[in-house]
C-alpha cells in the first residue's frame, strides 16, 4: 500500500507528526510525504520518498473566512493536493492539517484516491469539555466539520 501524507504548513507540530504517522505507517506501507521544503529538509533522515511543495502556505487569518487572499491560498492548496495525488499514485493521501482547506474540498471534484483528513479545531466537543454554550456561529462550524 502506498500512502501520502500531506502537509502544506511548516513549523510548530507540523513536522512531528509527519514524522510520527510515516514511521507508524512504515512497517505495513510505502510512505511518501509531501510538505513545504523546508520540513522535507528537517525529516531528511527519515526513510520516506519526499514531493517537496515549495515555500509552506502563506499565514491565513483564521477568523475571517470570506478574506480574499485567504481564499486563493486555500484554493492553491486544494490544486497542490490535487497535483501530489496525480503524480504520485497513492492508494491513500491523508492531510494533516485540512481544517482550513476543508471547505473548499467539498466544493471540488473527487481526488482520484480515497483522502482521510485530520480535523485539529474540536467545536463539535468543546460545550462537553467546558461546560458551556458555543456561540451561534460558532455552532453553526463545528456542525458544518
Amino acid at each position: 500500500m502506498r500512502v501520502v501524507l500531506f502537509d502544506w504548513v511548516h513549523g510548530g507540530h507540523h513536522q512531528l507528526y509527519l514524522r510520527r504517522f510515516a514511521e507508524a505507517l512504515q512497517p505495513e506501507a510505502d510512505v511518501v510525504v509531501a510538505a513545504p521544503d523546508e520540513t522535507v529538509e528537517l525529516l531528511a533522515g527519515l526513510q520516506v520518498e519526499t514531493v517537496p511543495l515549495g515555500p509552506a502556505r502563506p499565514p491565513i487569518v483564521a477568523n475571517r473566512p470570506l478574506q480574499s487572499g485567504r481564499r486563493r491560498v486555500l484554493e492553491e492548496e486544494v490544486r497542490l493536493l490535487e497535483r501530489v495525488a496525480h503524480a504520485s499514485r497513492p492508494d491513500q493521501m491523508v492531510h494533516l492539517y485540512a481544517d482550513a482547506v476543508l471547505p473548499h474540498l467539498v466544493r471540488k471534484p473527487r481526488l482520484p484516491v480515497p483522502l482521510s483528513i485530520l480535523l485539529f479545531y474540536p467545536r463539535a466537543h468543546y460545550p462537553d469539555a467546558f461546560q458551556t454554550r458555543l456561540g451561534p456561529g460558532e455552532l453553526v462550524r463545528a456542525r458544518v466539520r
